[in-house]
């Protein structure tokens, strides 16, 4: 039981900023004026992250460990993580248009790539199937939990009353260094 409780521990804290395999993953979704928008996308992107961490867990287990395919797993983890990040974002189209072109920006489909990738590399793939299994769903808890989180407070960061050169900067990369700031120093502390 304890060794759940680590993992589900470091999942969730190290699920928003994946710095632990060098990869830096802001996955703060970049617009938060609609509840409902929020979490339709939110859950595009742990469906996403859930079927494609299973699925090369899958094929690590009995083609990529059994032939010693390192360099095929990654390429098949970042070409799994496009066609989720794809599917994704057309099914969040397809429940509602008027909220996709509203909410949607540019670079989310790079950032849910990202996550994707990034979530499938700091996975241990050398433990049983359903660790495997236990310790994505911690991720995408604690990818839900920030967005939750961020939700409540983006209207108060969003606003004019935020200093007048930082304007200009994406609030997001305020957002990310705090939440960067915690889970480092929450890191230290396990």
């Amino acid at each position: 039981m304890n060794e759940f409780a680590a993992v589900a521990l470091t999942a969730i804290f190290s699920s928003n900023i994946i710095s632990s395999a060098g990869v830096g993953t802001a996955t703060l979704q970049s617009e938060k004026r609609s509840f409902w928008f929020m979490v339709v996308s939110s859950l595009c992107v742990i469906v996403s992250t859930i079927l494609s961490g299973l699925l090369v867990s899958v094929l690590n287990t009995y083609v990529f460990a059994k032939f010693d395919l390192e360099y095929l797993r990654l390429f098949v983890a970042v070409l799994l993580a496009v066609i989720m990040a794809f599917l994704s974002r057309t099914i969040l189209k397809f429940a509602s248009q008027e909220m996709f072109y509203l909410y949607e920006k540019s670079y989310s489909f790079p950032i849910q790539t990202a996550i994707n990738v990034g979530t499938i590399l700091v996975i241990n793939y050398a433990t049983t199937f359903l660790k495997i299994m236990f310790e994505l769903a911690m991720f995408c808890v604690g990818f839900l939990l920030v967005q939750i989180l961020f939700y409540a407070l983006y209207e108060r960061l969003d606003s004019v009353n935020s200093l007048k050169p930082a304007r200009n900067i994406p609030l997001m990369f305020f957002t990310l260094s705090i939440v960067g700031i915690i889970l480092y120093v929450v890191g230290l502390i396990l």
